[in-house]
């Protein structure tokens, strides 16, 4: 005679590791509103990048000199030196910076002067941080 398997039914299974059950559920939930915040804080922080001015100043049009620029939010203070020479970036120079974190967007200065305008390819998950520098320098050049 074929000898029975002992199959445990799911419902026998949580009765026998119901502690268990119930801290991988608290588990699941504090990281659901985890990610929850950082999603809500992303958006809040795209919300208050769309306000602000950004006219794309066009550098052909500006002076030779230097010029200083600004551009502040709630995550990101940002000031910049922009220096302009025969319609073409020379440098820009980093004067301050606080609250931010992701030193890689600081590269975005260099490919603007390298291509000569505001507007580069943004910095791969710096994206954000990308747009500050894009206020901060076209206030310099406003």
């Amino acid at each position: 005679m074929a000898e029975k398997k002992n199959r445990v039914s799911f419902f026998d299974f949580l009765n026998n590791h119901e502690s268990y059950i119930k801290w991988i559920g608290i588990f699941v939930c504090i990281l659901l509103m985890i990610a929850f915040y950082f999603i809500s804080l992303k958006r809040q922080r795209i919300n208050e990048l769309s306000k602000l001015t950004f006219k794309n100043t066009q550098i052909e049009s500006v002076a030779d000199g230097s010029y200083i620029g600004k551009c502040t939010t709630s995550f990101m203070q940002v000031e910049v030196e922009v220096f302009v020479k025969d319609g073409k970036l020379q440098k820009i120079v980093l004067l301050n910076s606080k609250g931010f974190k992701g030193k890689d967007a600081e590269s975005i200065l260099d490919r603007m002067v390298a291509e000569n305008k505001i507007l580069v390819e943004p910095i791969k998950h710096e994206e954000l941080y990308c747009i500050v520098f894009y206020v901060a320098v076209d206030d310099a050049l406003r």
